[in-house]
């Protein structure tokens, strides 16, 4: 309407946040966007045909200011990481600082070639809501919203280790889920047990130097087959460990999935994604 007299300092008005966005409520406005807007999406093949989605829960902390509303307190640590205070003792517990903070899960849809993403759904909700609970709602509201099928792989992280959920996603939704397991789970244990047979080779799945340190990085594969032993989860699970040596230090982890991938490399490089967009959500 050039009655700007000066450069805007922000792009929206002043006025337009306090009152226009202000009156939106956050609920309404979350279901707009993962309802209509992914629609629209898929009306305009957005979404890959490989299907590969990333499902991640964040913490943002907050400054500390109770006009926050809805948020809660949560033990974290100085980059947002969650503490997990019942491994620790009364006086480590006494020392650990709690931070005003609400809980980000993104639904994330990207391509192999990490070259293109888009944002297929979110939820806000307070740091102590359940980001298990929330994810799981996000994947059922997206393939309600845009259908069955468009989400082929579902890459999570051990927040989402949950049995009857992953067995749910492949019965109901035809998605296969990737999660690394807990080290402490049978389902990993049975998987190094089979590691020891004569006849379970490790395949090279890289070796260089880092660029930031240049420590001399390698990576050995191998898939194991099937694993039953899972509480919980009722549909067959391809493991792939992955022994890495850094630093002087070998370690050795799993991955596990519904899907059987062609060979062990094809899990990891998977994975790999998850582990590549993280620096994208931080910005976010």
């Amino acid at each position: 309407n050039y009655r700007n007299r000066k450069e805007r300092e922000a792009p929206l008005m002043h006025d337009t946040l306090r009152k226009y966005f202000r009156a939106t409520g956050g609920e309404r406005l979350e279901r707009w966007y993962n309802e209509e807007v992914t629609r629209w999406y898929r009306r305009k093949r957005g979404f890959l045909k490989e299907g590969i989605f990333i499902l991640d829960p964040t913490y943002l902390v907050l400054p500390d200011n109770l006009n926050y509303i809805r948020a809660s307190r949560m033990p974290l640590d100085e980059k947002g990481n969650i503490r997990h205070v019942r491994n620790l003792s009364e006086e480590e517990r006494k020392r650990v600082k709690y931070a005003l903070c609400y809980q980000l899960v993104l639904l994330l849809h990207l391509s192999s070639t990490s070259d293109y993403f888009l944002f297929a759904g979110s939820h806000l909700g307070p740091g102590n809501e359940s980001g298990l609970k929330e994810g799981e709602r996000l994947v059922d509201d997206f393939c309600r919203s845009v259908g069955r099928g468009v989400i082929k792989l579902l890459i999570v992280d051990r927040e989402y280790i949950d049995g009857a959920m992953i067995s749910r996603f492949k019965r109901k939704h035809g998605i296969d889920v990737l999660v690394p397991l807990k080290k402490n789970m049978d389902a990993f244990l049975d998987a190094m047990g089979l590691a020891k047979l004569p006849e379970a080779q490790w395949r090279l799945y890289r070796e260089g130097r880092e660029r930031k340190n240049g420590e001399l990085v390698r990576e050995e594969v191998m898939g194991v087959g099937e694993i039953t032993s899972w509480e919980g989860c009722d549909v067959p699970l391809y493991v792939v460990l992955v022994k890495g040596r850094e630093g002087g230090k070998e370690m050795i982890w799993a991955l596990v999935s519904t899907r059987r991938f062609r060979t062990p490399e094809q899990a990891r490089e998977h994975y790999e994604l998850r582990m590549q967009v993280e620096e994208r959500i931080d910005q976010l």
